[in-house]
Formats: C-alpha cells, structure tokens, sequence
C-alpha cells in the first residue's frame, strides 16, 4: 500500500499510466485507496462515449446521474462522442426525446462541458469491407432537442474555435451540414450512406458537395461511402456536365490541410477520378470501384504524395483487365486486401515502389502465400475425392480378382496407390499456381487453363460415378486394359500424374521415384524462396529462372518457408478429416521439405478401415439382389 500511495503523490505520471486501463479496471483501482479516487475520477469522466449499441440504458444513467449530482463531472470531459445514444436516427421503434440532449445543451451553453474533441455520428457506419450494396433507410428528420443540441455544440465551437476544437462529422445529408455545425472546426467528415433523392438531379447534388468543401478549410480526413440503388439501376433527370466535375475537383485539391482521403465508392460518375490534393499521405480505395476506365486513370495519375496506399478488393465482378504500369512511386506501405478489380494491380504497385516497409512486405507476402495454398481450396478438395474414387475402384476390382492377398497387402497397396496419386496432383497443382505469368497473354492462358481444370475434374467426378456401377452391373468385376488406360471412363485424362495407371509395377516404380524426387526439386525452390523474388513476381519454377541481385534479398525467406508449411498443414488437414494427421503430415513434409519418408507405413493405420469399407460394401453388392437381378437381365440379352 505504501508504495502506491507514494505513487499517488505524482498525478501526472499516475495519469498516464491509468489512461492505459480498462474502464473496469479504473474502478477497481478507484476503490483501492483515497489517494487515487481523484485521478481515476478525472479519468472516468475524460472521454464520454454515448454511442452505445443498445438505445437507452447508457445514455438514461448519465441523464440521472447529471439531474441527482449535477453537471461538475462534465468539466473533467475533454472527448465526447453523440452518436446512437443521443440521435433518434438509430431507433426504429422509439420515438421518445433522449433526456440527456436537454442536459447536453444545457452544459455547452453553459460552459460547463468543455470538450476539445467532438464526434456527431448521425448516420449508420458502414463496414470497410462490404461485399454488399447498401440500401440506406429513409432519412428521418430531426427531433426538437436534438436540433438545439446541435445548434448549442455549434455555438460553442463558434467562441472556442481558436482553442484547438476538432469536431469530427458522420452523415449522409450534406445540406444539414452548414446548418448545425461550425464548418471551421471541422477536421473529418465521413459520407457514409448518402441517399440520393429521386427528385433532386445529380447537378444540385454535385454542385452540394462543392459548396460544403469550399467551406471546410481546415479539413484533414475526408471519406465518402455513397452505397444506394439509384446509382446503380436509374438514371438521373438531369445529366451532369464536366465542368461540375471538374469544380469539384477544385474544391477537393484547394483542400490545403487534407492528409487523409478515403473512396469506397464512386462520386456519381464511375469514370469520375479523384486526384488527391498534394497534402494528403494516406489514400484508400474501396471495393466498389470497379470500372476499368476509372482505374486506367489512378494508374496514369503520379500521386506523389502518398505514403500509405490501402485497396479493399472484391470477388463480385470478373477480374479480367490488366494496367501493365503505374505511375504511382514512393510508398512506404502497402496493404491489399481481397481482389482488386485489375488482375495485375499489386504486381504493378510492387515493381515501381521498392522502398516499401518490411511489415507492408511481410503482409504481402503471407497473403500471397496464403492464396497460393487456398485459391484453389475447392479445386485441392475434388483433387483427393477424385484420387479417393479412382483408386478405390481400382483397388476393390483387384480384390475381388484377388481373393489371396492378405488384409495387410490389401491396406499397403491402397495406401501407396492412393498417396502416390494424391501428392502428384497436389504437387502439380501448387507448381501451376506458382508459376507467374509475366505478361497478359500469359494471364489469360492460365485462366484458360484454370477453367479447364475444373470443368476436367467435374466431368471426371460425375463420369466416375456412372462407370463403376455400370461395369459392376454388368458382372466384369475386371476392368478391361482399355477402359484402365489414362484418359478413359472416370480416369484424369492424359495427365502427367495419371499416366502411372496400368503400367507394370517396374515401371510404376520408376515413374514413383522420379515423382518424388521432382517434388523434392519444386519443394527445395519453394523454402528457398526469398521475400523478394515472390513480391516482385520474378520468380519462375521452370529450368531458365533466374535469381534477383543480393540487395534485393530479404532475411526472412526462413521465416517464410515456415509460414508455407504452417498454412499447407492447415489446408490439408481441412481437406482430409481430424483423425487423419499422420497422412497430412506425410503430405505436408512431402510438399514443402523434399524429405522422403515411408508413406505407405504412416498411411496404413489410416486406410484400414476405408478398405475394409470398400470390400465389405463390393462383396454386399454382388450378393444382393438387385445385383443379381440386374446380371441376369444382361445374360438374357
């Protein structure tokens, strides 16, 4: 306790150090000692967030605790959020006056709440991220009290505005603006949601905006989110000209003090381009900007400027143009998430700033390495039910042929046949998704091959299912050397990975040892790739690759290559089952570390019961009737 009370004798220090604590923890200290009970006062009081998710029970404990004790603890409130709390705009049901605005108003014009940091939240925010058009709600008009409220924190900024006030805006009714709020003192504004009225034209609402900018000289953070059905699915009544454009523009770039600009959404036109004013370091794009002309335009544009660029992409729409350059150089962080409407966006951003920093590098590189394992997850899925099929018809006609061999026999070959099959169509897979496409033609080539894949793995899927009981039917428990030939029935046509099925066991042998020591090859170029060779996307798997300079290496492709056999691990397990960790493991370590290991023994435990499945299922089939009935049909014809 002593040294808590001489600890108490510094409040500066002690405040610093409570600032740092939860708000739960601040009143168990608050209890503690006498001592502390005023800086941890100051500190509960200093930041007054009525922007609760729930209407109500926050903001009517204020309103009591201010009507019962006063307005004195409002003093220590340098950081006030109005948002759900306060505006009715969040109740749906709710039509009552929040009590506190009376009280709220009643101390700005007082002067007994003094914040320097004001937030007005009056419109619901919007996910960064979306994936979904949004619908905003209709606009509902403000409440008596929560117009003065606004008046009074207006008032307020007005005789305080050489004090340093920020007040930071969230709406999506612009002409409310210069209404209720002291334009000189506003350092943020977010358009989040704006609706657009049937009614107005596009003009009015363009020539709104221009206005409001003009009159927003200290502005620092600027972000609009227009997300509504009339910009996709009408037009307006009256078109717009590009002399409003190109006013608006005008007013964006006279803002001298902007440093932050964020665009999720298109400014009405969607081949409209902002250029951002030369002030601002940070710039992010959303994931509704889509339009290939629009992007042409942010590709040519220098953006001097800017540090921090930050892309949200999306899945919505086909990624089919490419930009070939950008213009954009000297950023220090990039961040991309999703998949940005040009196909070759990230590669172009990375090979014209190479002064990014390490965490913007590293980010790229586990999202690139991510996708790599998980970008054709579904396509990996199929891969193992396919091989699981292929073989299990195999090996269930050459048990059936075979009743001599032993159950041990039985497990081992399934086991071998099944793991040889699986891991040659993994490692072929992760080859074609590493190796990087250097121009267009190349991206559309592996796009058409891509498509093929899959169209080859669901008709390999569903002509699987109609050969085996057809053949089973017809009482040839011996699949003939034509239909066993790669590139028939439910077979993987003629490639390379499948070509192993018929030969002799001499020759499945060779072709086993040559499949492992190409894996070994691929996996050995995959650990040793750098960060760097990734990033820029210079790195080929085929013969003629060639390694960049020295001083383009990173120090972490260790770091790296244990994030690759991490996020494998995880991709495969998802694709087999919780109880199948040894053959994960054997894949894993056959992918990404070359070793060879005994497949064939870490499998069997796991194969026992799968074969057992098969032959009791094949031998209940041939003695059921429907079988019988179904070959006695065939020999009477």
């Amino acid at each position: 306790m002593a040294s808590i009370l001489t600890f108490s004798k510094i409040p500066e220090i002690l405040f610093l150090v409570v600032e740092n604590l939860d708000i739960k923890d601040v009143l168990s200290l608050l209890q503690t000692c006498k001592s502390l009970y005023p800086t941890c006062h100051h500190r509960l009081w200093s930041t007054l967030p009525l922007n609760s998710e729930y209407n109500g029970p926050r903001c009517h404990s204020l309103a009591e605790v201010i009507s019962t004790s006063g307005c004195d603890n409002l003093k220590h409130t340098k950081s006030i959020t109005l948002g759900r709390s306060v505006f009715r705009c969040y109740s749906e049901e709710k039509e009552d006056e929040p009590e506190i605005n009376s009280f709220l108003s009643k101390a700005f014009d007082d002067g007994q709440l003094n914040p320097r940091w004001v937030e007005v939240v009056l419109s619901k925010p919007i996910p960064q991220d979306s994936h979904f058009s949004y619908y905003p709600d209709p606009v509902k008009p403000l409440l008596p009290s929560e117009r003065q409220l606004l008046l009074s924190l207006r008032e307020y900024c007005r005789l305080r505005a050489r004090n340093g006030i920020s007040v930071s805006l969230s709406t999506r009714v612009i002409s409310d603006i210069p209404k209720y709020f002291h334009l000189a003192t506003m350092t943020k504004l977010w358009l989040s949601g704006l609706q657009l009225r049937v009614a107005d034209s596009a003009s009015s609402q363009i020539a709104e905006l221009t206005s409001l900018l003009t009159t927003l000289p200290h502005l620092k953070f600027f972000g609009w989110a227009m997300y509504n059905m009339w910009q996709k699915d009408h037009e307006y009544s009256h078109p717009h000209s590009p002399q409003e454009f190109a006013q608006l523009q005008a007013a964006i770039t006279n803002l001298r003090d902007l440093r932050e600009l964020q665009i999720l959404a298109h400014f009405w036109d969607s081949d409209f381009f902002v250029i951002p004013p030369k002030s601002v370091r940070k710039l992010r794009i959303g994931n509704h900007i889509e339009k290939a002309s629009w992007w042409r335009q942010f590709a040519e544009c220098p953006l001097e400027s800017i540090e921090e660029l930050r892309i949200w992409g999306r899945t919505r729409s086909h990624n089919s143009f490419t930009l070939g350059d950008v213009a954009i150089r000297g950023l220090k962080t990039l961040r991309i998430s999703g998949y940005p409407a040009p196909v070759d966006l990230e590669e172009c951003l990375l090979r014209c700033n190479q002064g990014l920093s390490s965490e913007s590098l590293m980010e790229l590189v586990m999202k690139k390495a991510y996708n790599t394992i998980s970008v054709f997850e579904d396509e990996l899925m199929e891969d193992f039910r396919s091989s699981n099929k292929i073989i299990a018809h195999r090996s269930t006609f050459k048990f059936l042929d075979h009743p001599e061999l032993g159950e041990m026999d039985r497990e081992r070959g399934f086991a071998r046949d099944l793991a040889e099959h699986f891991l040659g169509r993994v490692t072929e897979r992760l080859t074609s998704l590493l190796w990087i496409p250097k121009n267009p033609q190349d991206l559309e080539y592996m796009e058409y091959k891509r498509n093929n894949l899959r169209g080859a793995l669901k008709a390999s899927g569903e002509s699987g299912k109609r050969l085996y009981p057809a053949k089973f039917a017809e009482g040839l428990e011996k699949v003939t050397e034509h239909d066993a030939r790669p590139g028939r029935g439910c077979f993987l046509g003629d490639w390379p990975t499948a070509r192993w099925i018929g030969n002799d066991a001499a020759e499945q042998d060779a072709i086993s040892e040559a499949k492992f020591k190409k894996v070994a090859e691929f996996t050995e170029r995959l650990r040793n790739a750098t960060e760097a060779e990734i990033l820029v996307q210079k790195f080929s798997w085929h013969e003629d690759w060639r390694t960049l300079n020295e001083t383009h290496r990173w120090q972490d492709a260790s770091y790296l290559a244990e994030r690759l056999r991490v996020i494998c691990r995880y991709k495969i397990e998802n694709i087999t089952t919780a109880n199948n960790e040894n053959f994960a493991d054997t894949i894993m370590r056959g992918i990404l570390s070359g070793e060879k290991v005994d497949v064939e023994a870490l499998m069997v435990e796991w194969i026992r019961a799968k074969v057992k499945d098969f032959v009791t299922e094949a031998e209940a089939e041939r003695q059921s009737s429907w079988y019988n009935d179904i070959r006695w049909s065939f020999q009477r014809r």
